[in-house]
């Protein structure tokens, strides 16, 4: 079994799940992600929104990546209606951002992209008010 690559830490409010995460990603890192988030999520009550804070090149290998775009299916069939994606100190932001992009592009999921935290949270409350509206 290969050592996980990257670091991650997940906290929740009542209508938010805040990943906050650095990479590279690997697909260990992306398992245990993953089932701690299935640890999680759970305790979701309702609709709620995702904030993810990337830090650094978070870029997924290939196995990771599939995997990852796997799970979103999983989250949206449990109350994720909206998710908001904040690059932090990234070189390659336009890598990720495809990368990104690709794990969202086919859910029905709106996803957006944030210079800061606090516009990504805005965006959120406002995209889960219009989902519960609907």
């Amino acid at each position: 079994m290969h050592e996980a690559h990257g670091k991650f830490n997940i906290t929740t409010t009542h209508d938010l799940l805040v990943l906050d995460a650095t990479g590279p990603f690997n697909l260990q890192h992306v398992n245990n992600l993953i089932a701690e988030m299935a640890r999680i999520i759970p305790q979701m009550d309702g609709d709620w929104g995702q904030l993810t804070i990337f830090h650094d090149d978070s870029i997924f290998v290939p196995e990771a990546f599939k995997v990852v775009k796997q799970s979103i299916k999983a989250r949206g069939e449990h109350g994720l209606k909206c998710v908001a994606i904040v690059l932090v100190s990234a070189q390659c932001s336009f890598i990720m951002k495809q990368q990104i992009t690709a794990i969202y592009e086919n859910t029905s999921l709106p996803f957006a992209f944030f210079d800061s935290e606090i516009l990504a949270k805005h965006w959120l409350a406002d995209a889960l008010q219009e989902s519960t509206q609907h």
